[in-house]
Order: structure tokens, then sequence, then C-alpha cells
């Protein structure tokens, strides 16, 4: 595996994992803020409620003769669902459909629990395949109030973030192999001239091959600028060598000179004894 490849490889996940951790975090968020908006829907509705109790003239709002009256015209809204349960833990009233009762709602309605007692609780349920936010809040007088709203809206927003993330995300993904490549290119692109030197240099002995060492960044720069060094002291050596061989055999033709002479001058004399030019 290539130094470029694996740098892009490497800038690639490092972009991959940013982006992921960015859509979730941003979809983890938006879905915060969609479930507290229909938590404080639910909020003002159940308080609109507890107004409309108070201001009726019917002393029991749980009462079944008198909750049709005073509860049908605004407790009829088809953007959420109402459910009364009485202090038995009864479902009196729901509209347009009924919502499933917890234990912990009994208990709250009956009053059984004292932990319980006063306490409201907002939960997610499934009913009838459709995701609801449910709000359940005592009564003063025992009982349970509680307000049912539709996800499907939250969950369809949801879900188109999600898709357009992902689609951003892929995008996004694809330029980042893009601009890795390219960036990785960039940075390779120092070692990959070293290496050519190098295999330049081993190929045809020529250590004048320098690496300009003003380019790249500072440990590519350090790099180079020891390699000239390399080179130099190869070719000092080198010059060394020569010199030495050069001096050595001028040290040998010296003395082969010498008795080569001699030999010629005996050879021409005449007066000289055979036995003494042995």
């Amino acid at each position: 595996m290539t130094l470029q490849l694996r740098l892009t490889i490497a800038l690639v996940a490092v972009i991959t994992t940013v982006v992921t951790v960015a859509g979730i975090f941003a979809v983890t968020s938006a879905e915060r803020e969609l479930v507290d908006g229909v938590d404080d829907f639910l909020v003002d509705r159940a308080k609109s409620i507890e107004d409309l109790q108070s201001n009726a003239e019917a002393k029991s709002f749980v009462q079944r003769d008198e909750r049709r009256s005073v509860l049908s015209e605004f407790l009829a809204e088809p953007d959420a669902i109402t459910q009364i349960v009485d202090p038995k833990g009864q479902i009196i009233f729901a509209f347009p459909i009924s919502l499933p009762l917890e234990d912990a709602e009994i208990k709250i309605a009956t009053q059984k629990d004292e932990k319980l007692s006063g306490v409201t609780r907002i939960r997610k349920s499934t009913v009838g395949g459709v995701d609801y936010r449910i709000l359940s809040k005592p009564l003063p007088r025992g009982g349970l109030l509680q307000i049912g709203r539709d996800l499907s809206e939250v969950n369809d927003a949801i879900s188109g973030m999600i898709r357009a993330f992902l689609l951003l995300g892929l995008i996004g993904i694809a330029i980042a192999i893009l601009s890795a490549w390219v960036l990785a290119s960039q940075l390779a692109k120092p070692i990959k001239r070293l290496s050519k030197t190098a295999e330049h240099v081993a190929r045809t002995q020529e250590l004048t091959a320098f690496i300009d060492s003003k380019d790249g960044d500072k440990e590519v720069r350090r790099l180079a600028e020891s390699f000239n060094v390399m080179l130099r002291a190869l070719a000092t050596s080198r010059d060394q060598q020569k010199r030495l061989v050069t001096d050595a055999s001028h040290e040998l033709r010296t003395p082969l000179t010498s008795v080569r002479t001699n030999i010629e001058l005996l050879a021409k004399a005449k007066s000289i004894d055979e036995k003494d030019k042995e």
C-alpha cells in the first residue's frame, strides 16, 4: 500500500467520522427540540382543560352525565387525543380513540401510591401502529387527565432529516475522497521525489543529484537535507578513493621505471662483465 493511499484512507476515515458524529448530533438535537415542542403543546392543552374545569358550573369534572356537555365542544379537537380516567381507574371519556393505561397511571388516578401522588408523567406509546406522546396529569378531585399527540409529523421530519444527511454525507464523503487524494498526493510528492532521486543515484552513481530542501514541511526539508549531506559525504569519499588509487599507482610506477632504466643501461654497457651484469 502506497503512502498516498494510506494518507487518503486516514483522511477519509477522519472526515467520515466527523460527518457521522455531526449528523447524529444534528438529528438527535432536532428530534429533542421537536419532541419538546410536542410536550409543550400537551402541557398547554392540559392547562386549558384545567381552566375549563375551574370555570365549569359542574362541581364534579369526571361525572359521566356532565362531562358530555362540558367537554364535548373543547375536547373534541382533532389535533390531540383526550382521555379522562375516574378515581377508580376506569376510562370514562376518550376522544377520538382510547389510550392504553399503564399501572403507574392507574395508581396516579386512584391515588393508591403516595410516591406517585401529584406526579405528571409524559411518555411515548404506540397505538394502532402510530406513535403518540402522552401526558398523564392527576385531577384535583381524583382521577387522571391524559392528552395524547400523534408523533407522525415528528417522525416524518426526522426521517427526512436522516435521508438528507445520508445524501449529503455520501456527497461529502465523495468530495472528501477526492480532496484527500489530492492532498495526500501533495503531501507525498516530496517523499516520491526523494525516492526517485535515490533510485536515480543508485542506478547512475551520480552523486550530485541533490534535492531541493526548501520545499515541503519541516520534516520533509530535514529529510532532504540529510539526503543531500549523505550524497556529499559519498562524493567526498569517492574522490578520496580516486586520489588514493592515483597516488598508489604513481608510487608503484616510480620504482618500476627506475628498475627498467637500470636494466636498459646494463644491457647497453659492453665493458661490464656478464657476471657483474647479473
